[in-house]
């Protein structure tokens, strides 16, 4: 299985439109609006760490990782969901990942592109990463333990896990 993970550009709107408007995406994410030109180059025209998954060339998903802090939270406050845990005192990433080409799925390129990312960009740049996909995406949550995330605690409708660098 051939994956690489390469930097988003303008030239991958046209697949995270088609992607987003799948329906077994809109369900996973409860955005049950249909995405427009406009709407995806107003979220996804700003500078962050985002990739497009690649199998053989062929794009098939989408990945970005980003502080954090610097986003609020759907349905919990993160600093509060930490309190009492190591968690509060380490530099945090959160991730977003999903395949976007319904045939791909649930063959492991969830996983092989996770641990691609932690191992070369995630866990360089910080000391944990934090992932809360909805408790009931059980295909999301099988995939980020077998990249090695934990199940944390769950918040509102989130399932938290975190992936922690391991020190040398």
């Amino acid at each position: 299985m051939d994956l690489t993970l390469v930097p988003l550009k303008p030239e991958h709107f046209s697949f995270l439109k088609k992607w987003l408007n799948e329906p077994y995406l809109t369900n996973t994410f409860g955005e049950k609006h249909i995405w427009t030109d406009r709407q995806i180059t107003d979220k996804y025209s700003h500078e962050m760490d985002a990739y497009i998954l690649l199998v053989e060339e062929k794009p098939i998903g989408y990945l970005q990782y980003y502080n954090a802090y610097d986003y609020p939270r759907d349905g919990y406050n993160l600093r509060e969901a930490l309190q009492g845990t190591d968690l509060e005192s380490i530099s945090l990433a959160a991730i977003d990942l999903f395949i976007g080409e319904s045939d791909h799925l649930s063959q492991g390129y969830g996983t092989k592109a996770l641990q691609s990312a932690l191992e070369r960009l995630i866990l360089r740049a910080f000391d944990a990463c934090l992932v809360d996909p909805d408790k009931s995406n059980l295909r999301a949550i099988k995939a980020y333990q077998k990249a090695g995330f934990v199940p944390l605690k769950t918040c509102g409708n989130s399932l938290l896990l975190v992936i922690r660098k391991i020190s040398p």
